[in-house]
């Protein structure tokens, strides 16, 4: 009886590991480079509507199967893999009608715990102050808590900082990637390998020296 009800209880409160992987996971797709190749695609609209939602990177392996990590520890903790893919999925599909500018500001106390369509357009801004911000799917809460969250309080400027100059779907999918990889190869120590390939976006080699140079 004990034991059942002790597998019981992790079953009831398993859902916080998936509830904590997905921000985590989309925090990590901005902030390492390898994964940003990727993710970049879906913000790389100057447009802000429901078909942005749909615009998603093709085959990007490697990138999915780091990403895949973030989920990791629920299933080590005895999370049913189909659950995670169902908790995954619902949060996606949760998150369409975000993709708006047709719906302003809701309900004040369901845009403090929530996502909403007002903070996602702030995720897809590429203007200060709302570079890297409102990560969570569902729950703003873990942004407001961990420091990342930003109001919409300014006209946003939707799609990437360095805008893709073509209209090619092929292009568009893998460009960062061959940038990426372009910059490793050119760099001249292996931690400015790591860097290129680990690093955030906008990480360089030659910047890091002088920082270094500056700080010693």
């Amino acid at each position: 009886m004990i034991a059942a009800r002790i597998a019981t209880n992790n079953r009831r409160g398993s859902h916080r590991p998936a509830c904590w992987a997905a921000p985590w996971a989309h925090r990590a797709d901005h902030r390492i480079r390898l994964l940003w190749a990727a993710h970049s695609v879906h913000h790389s609209s100057n447009f802000f509507n429901m078909s942005t939602n749909l615009r998603l990177p093709w085959f990007q392996p490697v990138s999915y199967t780091l990403r895949s990590l973030a989920w990791l520890p629920a299933a080590l903790l005895g999370f049913p893999v189909w659950m995670i893919f169902l908790l995954n999925t619902a949060g996606l599909i949760f998150q369409i009608p975000f993709h708006t500018q047709r719906i302003g500001k809701l309900w004040a106390p369901l845009e403090f715990i929530f996502n909403s369509p007002s903070h996602h357009r702030v995720h897809h801004g590429s203007n200060q102050p709302y570079i890297d911000k409102n990560y969570g799917g569902v729950f703003i809460i873990w942004d407001r808590l961990f420091g990342s969250y930003a109001e919409e309080i300014e006209p946003v400027r939707y799609g990437l900082i360095h805008d893709v100059e073509t209209q090619n779907p092929i292009k568009y999918n893998y460009i960062e990637t061959v940038a990426m990889l372009r910059d490793t190869a050119k760099a001249r120590t292996w931690r400015g390998r790591l860097g290129y390939i680990f690093g955030p976006p906008g990480y360089s080699e030659s910047k890091k020296a002088e920082d270094q140079l500056v700080s010693a």
